[in-house]
C-alpha cells in the first residue's frame, strides 16, 4: 500500500482524538481517561481497534483499485483488464509456451523385412534425463529405408525445462513398432518460456503505440515477440553499398535462453504477416547464445556485509547480462554501473577486470552468462 496513505494506526489515533474531543464536554468525573483508550482489551479500545481495522481494510482496497488504473502499479488480472481495456484486446499477457523442435527419425541398419513404420501425431519422445516430447506431424520410414525422416515436436510440458540442448532426445516412451527405429534431435529445442511477468508484459505494451503504424523497425520486432516462446527480436534494415534500402530486413530472434530454430522461425515468419510492409523480405536469423565470462575486483566500506554485496552484484549482472537482445553488444559501462549499483562497493576504473573492452556478439549470437560464469573479487 503506498505510503502516503493513513494507515491503521493514523485511523487509530483519530478516533482517539475524536473520544478525548467529546469526553473533554462532559464532567471530569465522566470523562474517559487515556489509560482507558490505550489499555489493550477495554471495551473503548477495542471499538476503536475495530474501527480502525476497518478503515484500513477500505483503505487497502482503494489503494488496489487506485494501481488498477495506471500501467506502471496495475498487477495480475488488473494488468491484463487494463492493457485490453487502454492499448488493444489484441494485446495479451503470453501464457507458458512449450519449446519446439525438429526431430529425425532413422534406422542404424537397413530392415530385412517387415513393413513401413509410421509414427503418428502423438508419438512420445524423451531425453534421458526423462524430459518428454510429443510430435504434432507425421513422418514414416519406408520398407527399405534407414531415413533419416523430419517430425515436429513440442515439450509436453510447458516452460523452460523443454528448452534441450540438440542431440538430448534419443529414446521414445513407447517402443515403435520397429524396434531398430531410432529418434534424435539435430537442433536445440527452444521457444519454452514460463508465463510472461507483470514487467514484461507492461514493456510490452508500451511498445503497442508506438508501432502501430506497422512496417517499421520496431513493428517488426514487436511482431515477432507476439509469438509465444521469444523472448527479444532485433529487426535491422539491409542497405546497398550507397546506404540504400535493398528492401530486406534481417530479424534476429531469440527464446529465453538465447536460442532459436527452424520451427520458432515459421512461428514469427506467419506472424509477421501482420506487421511486416507488403513487399518486404523479412529473413529470420536464427540465435544461439554467446557465454561471457565477467569479473569485478571490488573494494568495499567498513561495516559492509561483503558477501551479501558480493552475491547480489552476481545476481544483478546475471539477470542485465541476460536481457540483452540478439546482436546488442555488452558494454562495460553497464557493468561499472551494475557494481556502483550496490550498497558499500568502492568501484574504481579497474574494478571490472573481464570483458577489458565491450563485447561485440558475433553473428546470430545472443550475449548470455550464467551465475556461475560472474566472479567477483572483494576486500
Amino acid at each position: 500500500m503506498p505510503t502516503d496513505l493513513p494507515t491503521r494506526d493514523d485511523y487509530f489515533d483519530i478516533g482517539s482524538e475524536e473520544i478525548f474531543a467529546r469526553s473533554s464536554v462532559r464532567t471530569r468525573s465522566t470523562r474517559i481517561s487515556p489509560d482507558a483508550i490505550f489499555t489493550e482489551g477495554t471495551d473503548i479500545n477495542i471499538i476503536i481497534a475495530a474501527c480502525s481495522a476497518m478503515a484500513d481494510e477500505a483503505t487497502r482496497h482503494l489503494s488496489l483499485r487506485m494501481a488498477a488504473l495506471f500501467l506502471d502499479s496495475a498487477e495480475g488480472d488488473d494488468l491484463d483488464r487494463l492493457v485490453g481495456d487502454r492499448f488493444s484486446p489484441t494485446v495479451v499477457r503470453k501464457q507458458a509456451a512449450p519449446a519446439v523442435v525438429t526431430v529425425d527419425f532413422f534406422r542404424s541398419i537397413p530392415p530385412s523385412g517387415g513393413a513401413a513404420v509410421i509414427f503418428p501425431i502423438g508419438t512420445k519422445l524423451r531425453t534421458e534425463q526423462g524430459t518428454e516430447f510429443v510430435s504434432t506431424t507425421v513422418a514414416s520410414l519406408a520398407l527399405n529405408s534407414t531415413g533419416p525422416v523430419q517430425a515436429v515436436a513440442e515439450a509436453v510440458q510447458a516452460g523452460t525445462v523443454g528448452n534441450v540442448e540438440k542431440e538430448q532426445i534419443t529414446a521414445f516412451v513407447q517402443t515403435p513398432t520397429d524396434s531398430e527405429a531410432q529418434v534424435i534431435n539435430p537442433a536445440v529445442a527452444s521457444g519454452g518460456t514460463d508465463i510472461e511477468t507483470d514487467a514484461q508484459f507492461r514493456e510490452r505494451a508500451r511498445d503497442f503505440f508506438r508501432v502501430a503504424r506497422r512496417g517499421t523497425l520496431a513493428a517488426i520486432e514487436f511482431g515477432a515477440l507476439t509469438v509465444n516462446g521469444v523472448e527479444s527480436a532485433t529487426a535491422v534494415e539491409v542497405l546497398d553499398s550507397q546506404g540504400k534500402p535493398t528492401g530486406v530486413v534481417l530479424l534476429q530472434i531469440a527464446d529465453v535462453n538465447g536460442n532459436s530454430n527452424a520451427v520458432l522461425a515459421e512461428a514469427v515468419r506467419s506472424a509477421l504477416i501482420e506487421f511486416r510492409a507488403a513487399g518486404v523480405v523479412v529473413d529470420i536469423l536464427l540465435s544461439s547464445p554467446q557465454l561471457e565470462d565477467i569479473e569485478f575486483e571490488l573494494t568495499f566500506r567498513p561495516a559492509t556485509d561483503v558477501n551479501a554485496a558480493i552475491q547480489q552484484l552476481k545476481t544483478i549482472t546475471n539477470t542485465s547480462v541476460n536481457l540483452l537482445a540478439p546482436g546488442e553488444l555488452l558494454l562495460r559501462s553497464l557493468l561499472f554501473a551494475l557494481a556502483r549499483s550496490i550498497p558499500g562497493a568502492i568501484v574504481t576504473e579497474d574494478s571490472v577486470v573481464t570483458p577489458t573492452t565491450d563485447v561485440t556478439p558475433a553473428v546470430a549470437k545472443t550475449i548470455k552468462t550464467t551465475i556461475d560464469r560472474v566472479t567477483v573479487n572483494g576486500l
